[in-house]
């Protein structure tokens, strides 16, 4: 490896890595892929749900093989305070449209499939190696460092995921901060196809997708749990925030089993076999609030490891963003071949990144992540959700009251109209 020199090296075999490596290598340009885990995607970890225009950009018979789970055709959003659950729920054939269409995914099959794609275009891959720091000459960017070798590489484009600990590195960005990062818990459930569809009120095929917020997290800010049904098994989870982790009254493993033990929760599970637990650092920071800088001289950033990550609470999107920036990466690199200045390649990838769309998407949500760090978020609104929905469909033999002002209005008064005008003004915003 230490004697063979590449256009292109690629740090990370995740979907940014494998659709920048795929794009250059079926360019003709001899790239070399770099995993720390053994195969990839054993390193990976998400909720697991991917959206299918960026597939179909980078492989539109990707149908054809890849390693696709359900198709999503139902979305649930589901509020919890104490031991009481309110749903919204949609249902609709629109989101079978072709570019609409959205999948469950397991990481380990899905990230493995997508750097296959890139081998059968000419792509090398090494793994598992530890892309250790970088090689230079003449004090130029040069290559890497790797398994104690230097390679040689012309361009590099570093897809390392959320730690970024090249990417700091290269001064490209700064460390993510408790406020920027979350820690995930995520279990994948054994359960057979007939007993998951006949829970979910699914077809065969079809699938769910449901994300929770409210007491059931302990309340904790920018916090939520995640249920997809996978063919046969259900991914099932928790993103807390670093911050509140670390400072919230319990340990936060503790809130995945109240998670699982939540009477609403606990039938959808009953006779599943977890076999798989994983943990992970989850990046939080938008690409607005981390501020990157994509590229420099000889080297490229993309991905998680550059805040390209999407949470608006009732979606949560990566993998998309991640495909369609390891594809620009790809596309800029090839437009500037051989010039691979700062001055040349920053303004190439950013003209790249627009055209895929993945800008204006970062930037329409670049509020969401202050907002979703107010603590009535999942705290006072899911409560009252669930309370006033209990004061509809209960009752007790009391005289009527108004629905508005009897039930709702003291509701919302306890919460204060300063708060309540300022949370739909940071909404709007947040919505954009």
């Amino acid at each position: 490896m230490a004697d063979d020199s590449f256009e292109a090296i690629v740090v990370g075999a995740g979907p940014a890595g494998s659709a920048a490596a795929y794009t250059l290598a079926a360019a003709g340009l001899e790239v070399l892929m770099v995993e720390r885990g053994i195969n990839p995607g054993d390193k990976s970890m998400s909720g697991g749900r991917i959206y299918a225009y960026s597939l179909a950009r980078l492989w539109p018979a990707y149908a054809d093989s890849a390693p696709l789970e359900r198709r999503i055709t139902r979305e649930t959003i589901s509020l919890v305070d104490g031991d009481s659950m309110v749903d919204f729920s949609v249902c609709s054939p629109d989101f079978l449209a072709q570019d609409r269409i959205s999948y469950t995914v397991l990481r380990q099959e899905f990230d493995a499939w997508a750097a296959r794609q890139a081998e059968n275009a000419g792509a090398s891959l090494i793994a598992p190696v530890n892309a250790d720091g970088f090689y230079r000459q003449n004090g130029r960017l040069a290559g890497i460092t790797a398994g104690g070798e230097n390679v040689k590489g012309k361009v590099i484009v570093l897809a390392e995921g959320a730690n970024g600990l090249l990417a700091q590195e290269a001064g490209l960005r700064r460390e993510f901060t408790p406020r920027q990062a979350a820690v995930g818990f995520k279990e994948i459930i054994k359960m057979p196809a007939e007993i998951i569809q006949e829970r979910f009120n699914l077809l065969p095929g079809q699938g769910a997708a449901r994300l929770l917020a409210g007491s059931l997290t302990g309340g904790l800010p920018a916090s939520g749990a995640f249920i997809y049904t996978n063919k046969d098994s259900l991914s099932l989870g928790m993103v807390i925030s670093l911050k509140s982790a670390m400072t919230g009254p319990e340990p936060v493993h503790r809130l995945l089993e109240r998670f699982k033990n939540h009477p609403a929760i606990r039938p959808l599970l009953q006779g599943g076999e977890t076999v798989e637990y994983s943990a992970h650092l989850v990046p939080e920071a938008s690409y607005y609030t981390l501020k990157p800088t994509l590229a420099g001289d000889n080297i490229l950033l993309a991905g998680d490891a550059a805040g390209m990550v999407i949470n608006h609470g009732y979606t949560v999107r990566g993998m998309d963003l991640a495909l369609l920036a390891g594809q620009a990466a790809g596309l800029a690199i090839l437009q500037c071949r051989g010039d691979y200045r700062a001055k040349t390649l920053l303004p190439a990838y950013e003209g790249q990144l627009r055209r895929a769309g993945v800008l204006g998407h970062l930037k329409a949500a670049r509020h969401m992540p202050a907002f979703l760090e107010n603590p009535r978020i999942t705290g006072d609104y899911p409560a009252l959700a669930v309370n006033l929905a209990k004061d509809i469909f209960s009752f007790d033999g009391s005289p009527p009251r108004p629905l508005f002002r009897g039930k709702l209005w003291p509701r919302l008064r306890g919460i204060g109209v300063p708060a309540l005008l300022k949370d739909a003004w940071l909404a709007l915003r947040a919505l954009g």
